[in-house]
């Protein structure tokens, strides 16, 4: 298991301006617009004419997950996802999102132990976790285990499930967030990030994702939090292509990958 220095200068910079920021996060707590989760199906299936046996692609963890400030879990990431991948690789795909808004690393695996049957001979697993144990002021050192026992018990249910790990988002560009609120976040959000990634790249069958853009304003809701319908469907688009680059059985050989 990785386990983040706690010597690390950027720790130092950002505990000791905690207290300067401690204020402002407070007044966002209370006055900030929450957004509710999407409203429609956690679950579906996207068909294809070519038939074969449909990829299984299962969600797990925070906001991005349940589709917060969308219209709709169709425009939620695991819908878009599931659709961007059937059209790539010709597959149906079996999709189903278990999400929460607020989940931390450790809601998210009490979510997977409580619903481990849905993990159970899946294909793919999609995991966005990370901001909250940001928010939440948890520490690396907590979080890089519960994602390693995460990883572990994924394994567990589905030995041969590939993984693919959503980057934390740059929080120091969200509207929502004032400065210096946003420029200690998002050097905080940086640091979980690279738990993340050295976590996939200790095992075979896990992937980091970064995002592929750098958002600005438009490319958020109302919140001012989370993305809007269209950057989660470019975020979709890109995230499938990454999905099939690494690993190309997944799809058919003969089928284009675009990305």
């Amino acid at each position: 298991m990785f386990s983040p220095s706690t010597l690390d200068p950027r720790s130092m910079l950002f505990w000791s301006g905690l207290p300067f920021i401690a204020t402002q996060g407070l007044w966002l707590k209370r006055r900030a617009y929450r957004a509710p989760e999407a409203p429609g199906p956690r679950h579906g299936l996207i068909e294809c004419d070519a038939g074969g046996p449909p990829l299984r692609l299962r969600a797990l963890g925070d906001s991005i997950i349940a589709g917060v400030a969308l219209a709709s879990t169709a425009d939620a990431l695991p819908a878009q996802l599931a659709r961007a991948l059937s059209a790539q690789t010709m597959r149906s795909v079996d999709w189903q999102a278990l999400g929460r808004n607020g989940a931390d690393a450790s809601e998210a695996l009490s979510a997977a132990h409580a619903d481990s049957s849905s993990f159970r001979d899946c294909d793919l697993v999609l995991i966005s976790i990370g901001v909250n144990d940001v928010t939440g002021l948890r520490r690396r050192r907590a979080f890089a285990s519960d994602l390693s026992a995460l990883i572990d018990w994924l394994h567990g249910q589905s030995p041969k499930a590939r993984i693919v790990f959503c980057a934390t988002p740059p929080l120091e560009v969200f509207p929502l967030l004032p400065s210096p609120l946003r420029h200690l976040m998002g050097l905080r959000a940086r640091q979980f990030d690279q738990v993340i990634a050295r976590a996939a790249e200790s095992q075979p069958l896990a992937l980091h994702a970064p995002i592929p853009f750098r958002p600005d304003a438009s490319g958020f809701a109302d919140d001012g939090f989370h993305p809007n319908s269209a950057s989660v469907a470019r975020w979709s688009e890109w995230l499938s292509g990454q999905v099939l680059q690494r690993w190309s059985d997944l799809g058919r050989p003969s089928t284009p990958i675009r990305v």
